[in-house]
């Protein structure tokens, strides 16, 4: 039994990939195991690539969206906090330098993911 996403000569596995890695990977065995059918599954493996390449520009799309957020909302916090334990008070009190250190770790949090997520060690 053949899948409408499946290249003519392949036979539908349990497995189908969930993700564009996975796709990938799967896309890539097919080729190295002798899987690809030169002539036949060309039309269907160009129609994938092309699936696979949109929804991994809609991907980082959203991605790049949630960064923008995440960062603002680390920025609202970090300014609420601030206002909540000013510097001086912060520093100089060990009750309101461990509840800023509890407050202010999502921030912290936040700010290592965009790190990461930007490609900067974090």
């Amino acid at each position: 039994m053949t899948a409408p996403d499946a290249p003519p000569s392949a036979v539908v596995t349990p497995s189908t990939p969930r993700t564009v890695a996975e796709a990938l990977r799967g896309h890539a065995a097919m080729i190295s195991s002798g899987g690809f059918t030169a002539g036949q599954d060309e039309p269907w493996f160009a129609a994938s690539i092309n699936r696979l390449a949109e929804r991994a520009a809609a991907t980082e799309a959203a991605l790049g969206e949630a960064v923008k957020a995440l960062r603002e909302c680390a920025a609202d916090l970090e300014a609420h906090l601030d206002r909540e334990y000013p510097a001086p008070d912060r520093l100089t009190y060990p009750d309101q330098r461990r509840k800023y250190e509890r407050d202010s770790a999502p921030v912290l949090k936040a700010r290592a993911l965009l790190a990461k997520i930007e490609g900067r060690n974090g």
